[in-house]
């Protein structure tokens, strides 16, 4: 028995946490477990643990207070700034002046992912740093991203004030160069860093990238450090595949130390860095004979890790270009983006021209951060189907990346116009407008959003999502109208 709990009781919610947070409490973390729950259930106003436990798993979708609760109180938070310095010192000598350098003469931009950022130390960090290698930061595109479970540590996050324990093991620069002081005692970041970083709501288990608040796609660099041991194994799988999709060609994946043996995998080349290993992203990922992990210790001969892996076979059952096509969109889902790219390249140099086989390079290319070349191929497919609202709508996704937010403003609305149940069409305007302080239509397509979704069961997938279903939607749209408020 546990501590007042059951053991029945703590092995069911254990797989109901799992499911729905993707947190995986073992034997071990038990305890962990029936403390949190216990305290989840008495902010929540039960009396009776079971009871509340009982009501959880009863329910077929946890409301927002109830989502909020349960993860604020199951989820670790322990963090400040300049954690494990060795990855640190790794990107901040060698991945990231490389990029910079590679980037400075063509298109100066770079987009970071730090994926479960807690209360923020990990992506202002990203930000301090990158301001210190880029001097002419201000003539660049730079996106820190941050996402987390845990709404409240978002909150936290954003306003960018910490204690002193924040600052354990950080340098003495740090706090005289970027921070204020407080009279209460405590730092406040200052604002130019602080407005560098956008912060967002994000379940690595159960969502979809590119993540809808903001397109993740095309990352440069993704930190998800001493996350992924609270996982389940398919939750680590999941998790690190959805890294791979959102990686640009050559990116990188940093996690934890105790974390390294779960990137064993074809996606990703180790790489040694003095006393730190980090991932690169192949470009595809081998569908037959060895993969090799690279690694450099110093002077050393290179070394590799030879691991053998199993075949992977697309082949539909259907005639001349359609079965191309399908080929296309398989490998397209897999990842394999120069593949299906060399397979569309092949399709569209035979006439007639095939506004889905261009759409779908369109795609390709916005997911590998090439959004110019996106755009020429989006414009082809719409030429041959102009009243198609999924390609305006891909087209508006394609304009906001590149700063086009008027033209993408007017993509959004033609999708609308041609389909007025389009969802996301709608989500994606409500974003487009907060962003540029309208706050009084970013409500009202909110609400639209809202509105539509209501009609929809809490499992059902939303079209052009990628996966992400009503329920879940109506959550990170309902984030986003307390943003507004």
């Amino acid at each position: 028995m546990g501590r007042g709990i059951p053991d029945i009781f703590l092995e069911q919610l254990s797989e109901f946490i799992s499911e729905r947070l993707g947190l995986h409490f073992t034997e071990n973390r038990r305890s962990d477990l029936e403390r949190g729950i216990k305290s989840a259930a008495d902010e929540l106003g039960f009396s009776d643990t079971v009871s509340f436990i009982r009501n959880l798993i009863k329910s077929s979708q946890l409301s927002r207070e109830q989502f909020e609760t349960l993860s604020s109180h199951l989820t670790v938070g322990e963090t400040y700034f300049f954690r494990e310095k060795s990855a640190l010192n790794a990107l901040e000598e060698h991945v990231l002046p490389g990029l910079i350098n590679a980037r400075r003469d063509k298109e100066r931009r770079l987009r970071i992912l730090s994926a479960g950022c807690s209360t923020g130390e990990e992506p202002y960090t990203l930000a301090i740093m990158l301001s210190r290698l880029i001097r002419d930061i201000k003539d660049w595109e730079v996106d820190v991203l941050a996402s987390d479970i845990n709404p409240r540590a978002l909150e936290k996050a954003a306003k960018g004030i910490y204690g002193q324990w924040s600052f354990r093991n950080a340098p003495d620069w740090l706090k005289d160069g970027y921070f204020k002081k407080l009279r209460d005692g405590k730092y406040e970041l200052h604002p130019e860093i602080r407005k560098r970083v956008t912060f967002f709501h994000l379940n690595l288990i159960e969502d979809v990238f590119p993540e809808l608040l903001k397109n993740s796609g095309a990352m440069d660099v993704i930190l998800c450090r001493n996350v992924l041991i609270y996982f389940s194994a398919q939750g680590r799988r999941k998790a690190i595949n959805n890294f791979w999709r959102a990686l640009s060609n050559d990116g990188w994946l940093v996690v934890g130390q105790t974390e390294l043996s779960e990137v064993w995998s074809p996606e990703f080349r180790a790489r040694s860095f003095a006393d730190a290993m980090l991932y690169q992203k192949q470009k595809e990922p081998q569908r037959w004979g060895t993969w090799k992990a690279e690694i450099r210790t110093g002077a050393e001969p290179e070394k590799e890790i030879v691991i053998p892996l199993c075949a992977v076979s697309v082949s539909p059952c259907l005639p001349g270009a359609a079965a191309r096509e399908a080929d296309a969109q398989a490998l397209f889902e897999q990842g394999r983006y120069e593949e299906a790219e060399k397979r569309l390249v092949e399709i569209l140099s035979n006439p007639p021209e095939s506004a889905e086989a261009n759409m779908l390079l369109s795609r390709i290319y916005a997911n590998q951060g090439r959004h110019e070349k996106a755009l020429g191929y989006c414009d082809k497919a719409l030429a041959s189907d102009s009243l198609n609202p999924v390609y305006h709508y891909f087209y508006a996704t394609v304009l906001q990346e590149l700063g086009q937010l008027k033209e993408a403003e007017n993509e959004l609305k033609r999708a609308i116009y041609l389909d007025p149940d389009f969802i996301l069409a709608y989500f994606i305007m409500g974003n487009l407008m907060l962003g540029q302080g309208n706050y009084s239509d970013a409500e009202r397509h909110f609400e639209n959003t809202l509105s539509l979704l209501r009609s929809c069961s809490p499992e059902e997938v939303i079209p052009e999502s990628e996966g992400i279903t009503a329920g879940r939607l109506m959550e990170m749209t309902e984030t986003m109208r307390i943003r507004n408020e």
